[in-house]
């Protein structure tokens, strides 16, 4: 009878602990794709701070109560066999605040904080070819330059283009690469 007891107990204590499972699995996807993309951790130096990169990325100057870095990892990339380029990936997470009003159960106007929470994933890297160029799918933002529009309509719904010189945005975005962005977006 002793022998039954036991593993109930522990089958109760691994089952009343279940909550355990879902961090360490996140943890071990994580290093896994870390490994498997050659990444590797970058403490934020001066160059990635959150004010110098609002300075250089319009892509910064998000929230308006606390933002951060959440994560930065390096890597490379090989495209040919003779070129490659290393970039940085990065989380990015910001708060906005806002105040809402609303009618509670007695009829009464009231008013409340709300505070999201959003994160964005982006890379970040040096590409000579095109310098001036903004490619973004978020319209919230406003990027100096001139606005830009393709001959693709479905890609000028979805991104806003804009560029300190139309030319740059045309050699940057061939057919090729539109009709890229565009099946990137069905895939998403």
């Amino acid at each position: 009878m002793y022998n039954l007891f036991v593993p109930l107990i522990v089958g109760y204590l691994v089952w009343d602990r279940s909550s355990w499972r879902g961090e360490v699995s996140d943890t071990i996807f994580f290093k896994d794709a870390m490994l498997n993309n050659n990444l590797t951790a970058v403490s934020s130096g001066s160059q990635y701070t959150v004010s110098a990169l609002q300075e250089r990325f319009t892509e910064f100057n998000r929230g308006n109560e606390g933002y951060g870095i959440k994560g930065l990892y390096q890597g490379s990339h090989q495209i040919y066999d003779d070129y490659s380029f290393d970039y940085k990936l990065y989380k990015y997470r910001y708060v906005i605040k806002r105040t809402e009003t609303y009618t509670d159960s007695k009829g009464k106007l009231r008013t409340r904080t709300v505070r999201s929470e959003y994160f964005r994933d982006g890379l970040l890297f040096d590409f000579p070819y095109a310098k001036g160029v903004n490619v973004s799918a978020d319209g919230r933002l406003k990027y100096k330059g001139e606005r830009y529009t393709s001959a693709s309509n479905e890609f000028n719904r979805s991104f806003k283009v804009t560029a300190n010189e139309k030319i740059e945005a045309a050699k940057l975005l061939t057919p090729a690469v539109v009709e890229t962005l565009n099946n990137g977006l069905e895939g998403s």
